[in-house]
């Protein structure tokens, strides 16, 4: 029973990735991704755990079971959500998203500063007080970054262009010396979505499969390769690396570690009747955002758990005797069951249902939904490494520090036309936006015109055009198109 989850596993997984190479305007949407994580991380994983016997077989089926749900569920919930969000469908100063943009990358950069300069054994054994707030504050970078990034890519300013530059040095630490995988991906997406977003530009397919192998080989790695680099830093001139066990890294899979986690918190699970019904959400959100250095950890541990409802992470040692190892992930399949037994893969379809309607949004000019989408997705690719928590949490960070910036730089009326952003902003060349008629497969298409106040209508078109007309995507809506009429 074991190889035949294996194989239909994997053949599931080269569908969505085949799925992704067909068009190559997929290469950025959810399935895609979440097909590449699932086929590079997790399978790899499953076929060591079974083939040495690691993990009991009745054991493995059901964490491969559940797998199997949740990255068909991370397909189908993005095939419903095709209609763009309309709300925040605002115009924006540039002058003031450049000044948002460079508070945000100082903050960021100056934390990271001083986080290098704290010494390595407070690092590793306080669990809280100001390491974690300057984790917290490192991360504003990402922000600024993106900021600037799309400023620059819409249209090229010194000021901007400096800002991204100054960004790229929070992003050298984070990758090259600390050795984060989460932001070479966000770096990558951040800046290959904007260009598809405003520039249409696409990279070759050749170039995505060599990312795609590159970044499989340093991942199957990432441990020798954070212990080479882990009294090094970018603000210490890369001092401290050790160069030399950098040629311990060969062509191996993983040992097995996170997805060993996973079925044994999955078997547990099951075995107790330990469900939480989505509580588990709340402990997650109480352990990131409660600062147990002022009010004290007793009194963080019985909010997280409840006054002690919960037991977190101890369900596999009460039923297995089992423990996880020290700074390894359990996968967000984990998380989901749960809360939800099998049932839980439906939060899956929740995510890639959230993704497909930010996606839609940013292919169609709208500028706080490009920034989201950009931002989000590495989001929605730990929701499958780490937990599905980090889905929901992201929120918080995203709408208190850019939500606050998008807000500040909101255009106010009057202002000179050179200076703003507008509510939705196309290519250079009048044209539809691609990807948002091809989105919607089925019964349904959408057009997209714009009036002349430069806002997005959605208009529905039923059946498919008449031979030697032009499909939706190929034609160039005129300059006085009227909100509401089928035909341009």
């Amino acid at each position: 029973m074991t190889d035949f989850l294996l194989y239909f596993l994997i053949c599931e997984l080269m569908l969505l990735i085949l799925w992704g190479f067909w068009k190559p305007s997929r290469v950025y949407q959810y399935p895609f991704l979440a097909g590449c994580v699932f086929a590079l991380w997790a399978w790899p994983q499953f076929y060591r755990l079974h083939k040495s016997g690691a993990v009991p077989d009745p054991i493995l089926d059901k964490a491969l079971v559940m797998t199997i749900l949740c990255s068909a569920m991370c397909y189908l919930g993005y095939q419903k959500g095709n209609r763009p969000i309309r709300k925040l469908n605002w115009a924006f100063n540039r002058e003031r998203l450049t000044q948002a943009a460079f508070v945000l990358t100082l903050i960021g950069v100056t934390f990271q500063y001083k986080l290098s300069q704290i010494p390595e054994e407070v690092k590793g054994t306080q669990a809280s007080g100001l390491p974690v707030l300057y984790v917290f504050l490192s991360h504003l970078f990402v922000f600024g970054f993106a900021l600037s990034a799309i400023l620059t890519v819409r249209r090229f300013s010194w000021g901007a262009f400096g800002i991204a530059c100054l960004g790229i040095l929070g992003y050298l630490e984070t990758i090259l010396f600390l050795g984060r995988r989460e932001g070479a991906i966000q770096f990558a997406l951040t800046i290959g979505m904007f260009l598809w977003f405003i520039r249409r530009k696409l990279p070759p397919r050749p170039v995505i499969l060599c990312g795609i192998v590159v970044g499989a080989f340093v991942s199957y790695n990432i441990a020798t390769y954070r212990e080479a680099m882990s009294h090094s830093s970018l603000f210490k001139a890369g001092s401290g690396a050790k160069v030399s066990e950098l040629k311990q890294m060969n062509v191996v899979t993983e040992e097995g570690t996170e997805m060993r986690n996973a079925a044994y918190y999955l078997a547990a699970t099951e075995t107790l009747y330990a469900f939480d019904l989505g509580v588990s959400h709340w402990s997650a959100f109480v352990w990131y955002f409660f600062p147990a250095h002022i009010f004290g950890l007793t009194a963080k541990e019985n909010l997280m758990t409840l006054g002690g409802i919960l037991h977190i992470g101890a369900n596999a040692q009460i039923a297995y005797g089992y423990q996880n190892a020290t700074g390894s992930t359990v996968g967000g399949i984990t998380d989901a069951f749960a809360s939800f037994w099998y049932f839980g893969c439906l939060e899956f379809f929740a995510i890639g249902y959230i993704m497909r309607r930010l996606y839609v949004s940013a292919v169609g000019g709208m500028f706080v939904w490009q920034l989201a989408c950009s931002l989000i997705t590495v989001f929605s690719l730990l929701a499958i490494t780490h937990s599905t928590h980090v889905m929901l949490l992201c929120w918080v960070p995203v709408t208190a520090f850019l939500g606050s910036s998008l807000v500040y730089a909101r255009a106010k009326p009057g202002e000179a036309k050179s200076e703003t952003i507008p509510a939705v902003a196309g290519s250079r060349e009048p044209r539809p936006v691609a990807g948002v008629a091809e989105a919607s497969k089925g019964r349904r298409a959408w057009l997209v015109l714009r009036n002349p106040k430069g806002r997005l209508n959605l208009v529905p078109r039923r059946g498919r055009p008449a031979p030697g007309r032009p499909t939706p995507n190929e034609r160039t809506p005129s300059r006085g198109a009227i909100p509401g009429r089928k035909t341009v």
